[in-house]
């Protein structure tokens, strides 16, 4: 599934009405361009979230939080870059009609992916912090 088919998926009935006025993460506008009648349907819609930055209000729906970047995740497309250096990373796998969520090692000399060719997404595996006590 792509971003674009997300956000559709996320505005549901009110997509095709505001898909020209939605920006590139799927946020729609809430300023006083938009119609009373529009604004009020907007707030009916269940689970959207308000964001304000600066004087605009932006309205995305929750189950899209996090989309302008992905909660973190890389996507393995062609166009997409793969990690720049060898190392253990988070990835999302796609095997036998389940997906799992494991670490596995990537070579940056080969650019593969230890033991699955089916890896979808990847994610630094961030070291964690040391004890403090």
């Amino acid at each position: 599934m792509t971003k674009e088919d997300k956000i559709k998926e996320a505005w549901g009935e009110y997509y095709e009405q505001i898909k020209n006025e939605l920006d590139e993460h799927g946020r729609y506008s809430y300023s006083d361009q938009n119609t009373n009648e529009r604004k009020r349907k907007m707030w009916q819609f269940e689970n959207i979230e308000c964001h304000q930055i600066y004087d605009l209000e932006l309205l995305i729906p929750s189950s899209i939080k996090g989309i302008e970047n992905n909660n973190g995740w890389n996507a393995c497309m062609n166009e997409s870059p793969q990690p720049t250096e060898s190392g253990m990373y988070w990835v999302i796998i796609h095997h036998l009609g389940k997906i799992f969520l494991d670490t596995r090692f990537y070579n940056s000399t080969t650019n593969e992916w230890d033991g699955y060719p089916n890896v979808s997404h990847w994610q630094l595996l961030n070291r964690p912090e040391n004890p403090v006590y």
